[in-house]
């Protein structure tokens, strides 16, 4: 978890979010014209598939942290309130 936290922080995660965020916005405006045959579709939704991808890519490490966060927390409250039963 540690080390997701420190990425995040870091200023070169900075960057490569500037730039996968252009990339995102590049994507989606190559898109923005008449959709006229199914091969127009076909390459439209590819190429929206690619910018939700890197949308996801960026922000993947944050979902890490929150949800290993969570766990913790929860183990933490658990371990304090006594309670030894697990949840799946």
């Amino acid at each position: 978890m540690q080390e997701f936290q420190n990425l995040v922080k870091s200023p070169a995660w900075d960057r490569l979010v500037k730039y996968a965020n252009a990339q995102v916005e590049t994507r989606r405006r190559s898109v923005n014209g008449p959709i006229k045959t199914e091969e127009d579709r076909a390459e439209a939704n590819f190429t929206l598939g690619e910018a939700a991808g890197i949308e996801l890519f960026i922000k993947m490490p944050g979902i890490l942290v929150e949800t290993a966060q969570a766990i913790v927390d929860k183990a933490t409250e658990e371990q304090e309130n006594g309670d030894s039963t697990q949840t799946t």
